[in-house]
């Protein structure tokens, strides 16, 4: 529901017009100036450390572009700090851009066991390609913003760093750790 998002209502709107035909509403998102960046959020207590989810949101796009890139997409982070304002880690999966129909959006991940319980910040969001990039310009509908949890598969793993989105550089030379999680029954 609406009401349980945080959300800046010079970009984002609850819609009825534009969504996908199994939702009666959508958050809608207009975005007519490169240098508004708002995230729309909710905190998620019940996710919990050490447990796997899967997160997702079907996005629509209508001319979302900018000269530098962008995309509406989730994102999923867990947090630290005074009034959980700095983020521990998380999941930013690339989202959708230009004109695209309905497109569902989303990600795996696993709370490291050490994390702050009822952590967990969902947000979706239209977002420049680099933090100091122009904001993409155009509209988005996100619906069917779900989180949910996944039973375990026997081994997974976890990119512990570096830490940049989860992505590796070609030809980098810095060392890579990652965690190998195992589960017994």
């Amino acid at each position: 529901e609406p009401s349980d998002w945080s959300m800046s209502t010079d970009v984002y709107s609850r819609s009825t017009v534009g969504c996908r035909g199994d939702s009666a509403a959508c958050l809608h998102w207009h975005g007519t100036d490169p240098k508004v960046y708002r995230f729309t959020t909710q905190s998620i207590k019940a996710v919990q450390p050490g447990v796997l989810y899967t997160m997702s949101a079907s996005i629509k796009t209508r001319n979302l572009t900018s000269l530098k890139g962008g995309y509406a997409s989730i994102t999923g982070s867990w947090m630290d700090g005074p009034a959980e304002s700095k983020t521990e880690g998380g999941t930013w999966p690339q989202g959708v851009a230009g004109t695209k129909a309905w497109t569902v959006v989303g990600d795996s991940f696993a709370m490291p066991a050490d994390a702050k319980p009822g952590s967990f910040m969902l947000a979706v969001y239209v977002r420049p390609f680099l933090n100091g990039d122009p904001t993409p310009l155009g509209q988005a509908w996100i619906t069917n913003v779900s989180v949910i949890h996944q039973p375990p598969p026997p081994m997974w793993t976890t990119l512990v760093s570096p830490v940049y989105r989860g992505r590796l550089r070609a030809n980098s030379a810095t060392p890579v750790l990652v965690r190998a999680h195992f589960v017994f029954d």
